[in-house]
């Protein structure tokens, strides 16, 4: 493998910084979703618990 040229590295260095900001978007997405998932199987197994008990 050649080593970067200038020109190559200067090509690159966008697409690295779309890719950085796409992936911080992304894990947030992922955290969000995460969080909403475990605020419905909390409120789920509060439903459980109450019709168990009753």
């Amino acid at each position: 493998r050649l080593p970067h040229t200038g020109s190559e590295r200067r090509s690159l260095e966008p697409i690295a910084a779309a890719a950085g900001k796409s992936s911080s978007m992304s894990l947030s997405v992922v955290i969000n979703v995460t969080l909403r998932i475990l605020r419905i199987e909390s409120k789920l197994r509060v439903r459980l618990r109450l019709s168990v008990s009753l």
